[in-house]
């Protein structure tokens, strides 16, 4: 199954938000650019799953959880 094809933009922030994180801190966790985590959040490009995962694991969040709805 393709991540990107499910992935739901507004569970990043929402996981991002409830770690408390800034998009610098999301970055430097996952190693992931701040210029990246923001086109995600804003729709203009979908994640690979590898990056998906590298986000996941820095937010503490099961990858399932970017697949549901907003």
């Amino acid at each position: 199954m393709e991540l990107r094809k499910v992935f739901t933009p507004e569970r990043l922030v929402l996981a991002r938000k409830r770690r408390r994180m800034t998009l610098a801190a999301l970055a430097e966790a996952s190693g992931i650019s701040a210029q990246s985590i923001t086109a995600f959040e804003n729709h203009r490009k979908p994640p690979s799953e590898e990056t998906l995962s590298s986000l996941a694991s820095a937010l503490r969040f099961p990858l399932f959880f970017f697949q549901a709805p907003p």
